[in-house]
């Protein structure tokens, strides 16, 4: 079952003099039971899916681990080479969930058809896209749908008459 809280590293693995604090906070917050860590390869450069590596190493049956790849590995090979970049940074042998972190100019189904084949191999599990169907970090994500306005009430039955 997927947990309903869990953490974020963006930041994390920039500084050495950190990693200690980095790698007991996400300790502890699985000891809270933030049981889902998301991470990316592109956070301080793989950093933090190092920091994460360390911080769940002896306790990765309790961890949804979440990370995402850079738009620029959306073709096959760039995706296995990334995709076994993080397995060996975060020291696991499979990702929970992998996630495209923003589409940029790639196609939906060339990364769809990317993502299925690769999948195939075992590494990781369910697959899918990050920050933006559009844009990029910091670009303009779609808005979901509006809400469905609530249904009209509906009147009283008719009474003995």
């Amino acid at each position: 079952m997927l947990p309903r809280l869990g953490m974020g590293t963006w930041h994390m693995g920039e500084r050495a003099a950190e990693r200690a604090a980095e790698v007991a906070a996400l300790r502890l917050g699985l000891d809270l039971g933030m049981g889902l860590v998301d991470t990316a390869e592109m956070y301080a450069e793989g950093g933090a899916e190092r920091v994460v590596g360390e911080a769940i190493r002896g306790r990765r049956d309790g961890v949804y681990v979440v990370t995402k790849f850079y738009p620029h590995h959306a073709s096959r090979r760039a995706l296995e080479a990334a995709c076994d970049g993080s397995l060996g940074r975060l020291a696991i042998d499979a990702i929970d969930l992998y996630l495209l972190h923003w589409r940029r100019a790639v196609p939906p189904l060339g990364i769809l058809g990317t993502l299925g084949r690769a999948g195939a191999g075992g590494e990781h599990s369910p697959l899918g896209g990050g920050s933006s169907a559009r844009g990029g970090p910091g670009g303009a994500s779609p808005r979901p749908p509006a809400p469905a306005p609530a249904p009209a009430p509906r009147p009283p039955p008719p009474g003995p008459g």
